[in-house]
């Protein structure tokens, strides 16, 4: 799938007032953002992640091997690892 024919999918998902595929090559937010992503999740293919770590640039993806759109439950202790590990790394945990 090209970026072009993902982006177009995508439509529906984008800011209503900013028309899809409308937003500047240099339009990026910096904050950080953590991505689970279940690697046999069709719902978020290796292009939109591509996509979202252009526009989010401190983006940190953790994939999980042959897991789905369900990654909370199909690997519930790894998410926690995971996300307890990311919060600490962003220094988030002290702003809770």
């Amino acid at each position: 799938m090209s970026v072009d024919s993902w982006s177009m999918s995508q439509r529906e998902f984008t800011h209503p007032k900013i028309p899809a595929g409308n937003l500047p090559p240099t339009y990026a937010v910096n904050i950080p953002v953590l991505f689970l992503r279940g690697t046999a999740d069709q719902t978020s293919p290796e292009i939109g992640v591509a996509l979202m770590k252009n526009r989010l640039p401190q983006t940190k993806v953790i994939n999980y091997e042959g897991a789905g759109h369900w990654i909370m439950y199909e690997e519930k202790e790894n998410v926690v690892k995971d996300v307890l590990a990311w919060l600490s790394e962003s220094n988030l945990m002290t702003k809770l």
